[in-house]
């Protein structure tokens, strides 16, 4: 799939030398019949000639000697070949541009993987929940945005017709030293509102982002340095961690995803949560950075 994907991006690349390589072809075959009509003859058989100027008999004799200059008919002028290869090419320079602009021979695109990102619906943001350790940041309305998202993974109610491939829910699981959403607690828990289908992911993190890869610089290849020398990701030994990264055994949530079948380049994110300005936009701008084709936001209850 990866391989048919980077074709596609190629494609108009190959088509645009395509038409070039004919225009050159073309070129090449007729422009000399602007001058040239009879090469062969002039090469091996006998040669008429035409008189570029007829004698005037009112000139002088060095005047006629002069104008006597002969011109084989191999070298004369022809219109229809002029017209031929202009003709010629304005069709195809007019095939170039119709296929610039996707008129004709545009392939058709692999369809794209729809991935679910369900960002912190958890306990502790959530004021019916009923959460002893609930932050100050909580909102109301999280059971009747739970509702929404159901409706939008469950393809039996999904009046708009998307098919999900994959759900994954994100958690911020904070230490033992925070005073919310810590670590294996009640309020580190997704909503029970929300359903969770057979096969979601679950995703933990402690950044607003979580498409972050801030790890310890010493101990991480691929992370970006964290301020605390500490992972930011994939803390809770998410499903498949020592596999799914051959670099150290702790995936990024891009490096997650691309493990479960579903990379950057064959994928478009749907992405959902309560706190748009903060969580769902971080992680969803490094999304588009990490290659993602399509990222698109969706508000439960606003569309």
């Amino acid at each position: 799939m990866l391989v048919a994907n980077n074709l596609y991006g190629n494609l108009e690349l190959i088509y645009s030398f395509f038409l070039l390589f004919i225009i050159v072809i073309i070129q090449k075959k007729y422009l000399p019949l602007l001058t040239t009509t009879d090469t062969q003859q002039t090469m091996d058989g006998p040669t008429d000639y035409a008189i570029l100027d007829p004698p005037n008999e009112s000139t002088d004799t060095q005047q006629q000697h002069c104008c006597h200059h002969l011109l084989p008919s191999s070298q004369r002028f022809s219109l229809p070949a002029l017209l031929s290869t202009l003709l010629t090419t304005i069709v195809i320079l007019t095939l170039l541009i119709l296929f610039s602009f996707g008129v004709i021979f545009t392939p058709t695109p692999p369809p794209l993987h729809n991935v679910l990102i369900v960002v912190d619906m958890q306990n502790d943001y959530c004021s019916e929940c009923n959460s002893p350790t609930v932050s100050k940041w909580a909102l109301t309305g999280l059971p009747d945005v739970a509702h929404h998202i159901n409706l939008l993974h469950n393809s039996n109610s999904n009046s708009a017709q998307v098919t999900i491939s994959q759900v994954v829910f994100t958690q911020d699981w904070l230490p033992d030293s925070s005073t919310f959403l810590r670590r294996n607690t009640y309020g580190a828990e997704i909503i029970r509102a929300l359903e969770q289908p057979e096969g979601s992911l679950t995703f933990t993190k402690s950044s607003d982002d979580w498409m972050n890869r801030l790890g310890p610089k010493e101990k991480c290849t691929y992370c970006d340095p964290s301020y605390d020398d500490n992972y930011h990701f994939s803390l809770n030994n998410e499903k498949g961690s020592t596999t799914t990264n051959p670099n150290g055994g702790r995936p990024t949530l891009d490096q997650y995803l691309t493990s479960a079948g579903y990379p950057p380049a064959e994928t478009r994110l749907i992405v959902t949560g309560i706190a748009e300005n903060r969580c769902v936009m971080k992680g969803s701008i490094h999304a588009l950075d990490l290659g993602y084709k399509d990222v698109v936001l969706y508000f439960p209850g606003k569309s």
